[in-house]
């Protein structure tokens, strides 16, 4: 399927066309743009599975927890759980969503699951945390099979056959989805990671590279990485780019520093390094950045002085 594929939503859940209360809602949608927040700050009566087939999302869960999830990895957000997504990367990025409720009256119906199994399951949701997952091939093909039926059904299928198979697959990507978090390995190198990422964020502005944040933590730049890639979904480099990028956009907005400065400041070899990164991160130049601060920030800050 290509990027060009329309994007679409769907309210579901018990009282809808479906007559599925396992799910509550699902769709794509493809990103075409660097954007401050794609969804804004939301929440699901539900969990919410979201699969990023191409691209890259990051998640903020307020304060200082976020994740960013690559191309092929999906999360699970537990219900009623306050998140944000962004999309600041250039490149498109297209994802799925669907809101799975096995806790819901009736969430056996139109599914070939008995009750106890979804109560049974629901608990697996919960123990399962939020991390990225590798999706793999079978939930990627059922996504896209799922796609491809919502795309071409538009609203609510007229066609029995369409509404069963539509059913099939939610019911599908469900079992999917539990038999890869069984399959899982559980996670080796949690304190690892968390004791590195703790480094990065205390050291933003160090002149270091991951061969020294390795020795540092004791371990192998290899097996740093894949234990990194494997909690965050992101590699070590690249996370400590973009909390430099995340700094740095702190200072270009809170300070008059001149960019120079805050290249050097935060670690980068040359102003012209650093305006490439952060412009592969953001989808503006630091300058850009600022002059955008200016513009839009500043008049309602002298309005609000005025009020």
């Amino acid at each position: 399927m290509k990027s060009s594929s329309p994007n679409i939503r769907w309210s579901l859940g018990r009282e809808s066309w479906l007559g599925m209360p396992l799910v509550l809602e699902a769709g794509f949608e493809v990103i075409r743009r660097a954007m401050e927040s794609w969804r804004g700050w939301h929440t699901h009566e539900g969990f919410e599975m979201d699969c990023v087939l191409e691209g890259r999302l990051d998640f903020s869960f307020g304060g200082n927890e976020s994740l960013i999830v690559p191309g092929g990895h999906f999360i699970l957000i537990p219900p009623r759980r306050r998140h944000e997504v962004y999309q600041n990367l250039v490149t498109p990025c297209r994802v799925f969503w669907i809101a799975f409720a096995p806790g819901a009256a009736r969430s056996c119906r139109h599914t070939p699951f008995p009750s106890e199994f979804l109560r049974k399951t629901r608990q697996r949701l919960l123990d399962a945390g939020t991390r990225p997952r590798r999706a793999g091939k079978e939930i990627v093909w059922t996504i896209e099979q799922l796609h491809r039926l919502m795309v071409a059904t538009e609203a609510a299928p007229t066609d029995s056959l369409a509404t069963q198979e539509i059913r099939l697959l939610f019911s599908h990507l469900y079992l999917q989805t539990l038999r890869r978090l069984e399959s899982e390995e559980p996670p080796q190198a949690s304190g690892i990671v968390e004791r590195t990422r703790r480094f990065m964020e205390e050291n933003v502005g160090a002149r270091t590279d991951i061969s020294c944040i390795a020795r540092e933590m004791g371990i192998s730049r290899s097996h740093l990485s894949r234990a990194f890639a494997r909690e965050v979904g992101y590699t070590p480099a690249d996370y400590l780019r973009r909390l430099r990028c995340a700094k740095a956009k702190e200072l270009l907005l809170a300070t008059a520093l001149p960019v120079t400065r805050i290249a050097l400041d935060l670690g980068f070899s040359s102003s012209q390094r650093f305006a490439e990164i952060f412009k592969t991160y953001t989808g503006m130049s630091p300058t850009a950045c600022r002059q955008r601060a200016v513009r839009f920030v500043l008049p309602h800050l002298c309005a609000g002085t005025e009020r």
